[in-house]
């Protein structure tokens, strides 16, 4: 089995949070030891994490703290990106709760006007960024506990 750093895991899933809209432009992060307890990490992992966002210009560090940066897109996020912001948005309004089935794909490609494929690739950014849980054959169901 392929074992991977524990900061590169994070590094991945926050920058998935931050391209779909779940962690927000000038948003500021939890702290680095509420981050470690959240995902079950050190707070050396979530250090190495949030030093290799910064290097991207994802996050900026100050005093105190982290939050994410504004860094302006070149291009318009592709279609499965917008879609994925969209349920994120939709997920923030509390149109689904914790444990909710969320849309269909086929719910998804009915109302974005996409395949299925771009619909099922929608739902895996959010999963990867640790926002829905898929279940094969049931459908995606939300991880985003309440505040």
């Amino acid at each position: 089995m392929l074992r991977v750093p524990a900061s590169s895991w994070l590094f991945e899933v926050l920058n998935l949070q931050i391209q779909v809209g779940y962690l927000a432009a000038e948003a500021d992060l939890p702290s680095e030891a509420d981050l470690a307890k959240q995902y079950g990490v050190t707070s050396d992992a979530v250090h190495e994490a949030l030093k290799a966002l910064a290097l991207m210009e994802k996050v900026r560090q100050f005093p105190g703290g982290w939050s994410v940066g504004n860094r302006t897109e070149f291009e318009p996020p592709r279609v499965r990106t917008q879609i994925a912001r969209d349920l994120v948005r939709r997920l923030r309004t509390g149109e689904w709760s914790y444990g909710d089935r969320m849309l269909s794909e086929t719910e998804v490609m009915a109302a974005y006007d996409v395949t299925r494929g771009t619909a099922r690739q929608a739902y895996q950014r959010l999963a990867a960024a640790q926002l829905v849980e898929i279940r094969h054959g049931q459908g995606a169901f939300c991880k985003v506990k309440p505040s």
